[in-house]
């Protein structure tokens, strides 16, 4: 599924030279996590929606974007080693936010607010982590998309036990 990213944010990005500074804002969450765990791209803190989201300087491949279900991976500094602690700890799967701004839409405050609404340039909801490795230093995991494939199809299928006047 293709995703709808600003004219003048692809520019900045496909430019050989640039003044733009992408940031990468990763919000991990799972049920049994009492606050979410909020890491961005950059070294530096930023507040977002009222949320910190600790500099964590992490490595993403972005989705892809083809007929197979959506694919990445992503490395993140283990941050005193917090991060790796709260993920290898869950039982399942936890999601993954990821969404992408500018660096130019936040002020150069500690941490960096935001000024004015920033432009989410990029969004991928409804992600989840699976493959998760950890070690001291970082935490890596493959972000994967939900593969409508698995399911089942048709939902209710006709069995002898739900129509046993069908079967002989």
């Amino acid at each position: 599924m293709p995703r709808a990213i600003s004219t003048d944010f692809r520019d900045a990005v496909e430019a050989s030279r640039s003044s733009e500074v992408i940031v990468i804002f990763a919000t991990i969450t799972h049920a049994s996590l009492a606050e979410p765990v909020r890491v961005n791209s950059d070294v530096v803190d930023y507040e977002y929606n009222g949320d910190l989201y600790s500099g964590a300087a992490f490595a993403l491949t972005l989705l892809t974007d083809d007929e197979q279900p959506p694919r990445a991976q992503v490395s993140i500094h283990n941050v005193d080693q917090a991060i790796g602690r709260a993920v290898q700890a869950l039982s399942s799967s936890p999601a993954i936010l990821i969404e992408i701004m500018v660096k130019s839409d936040f002020d150069d405050s500690d941490p960096r607010a935001a000024i004015g609404t920033p432009v989410v340039e990029y969004s991928a909801p409804g992600l989840l982590l699976q493959n998760v490795k950890c070690d001291v230093l970082t935490m890596s995991a493959d972000i994967v998309g939900y593969d409508l494939t698995t399911e089942p199809w048709p939902s209710i299928r006709s069995t002898p036990e739900r129509l046993p006047g069908l079967s002989r």
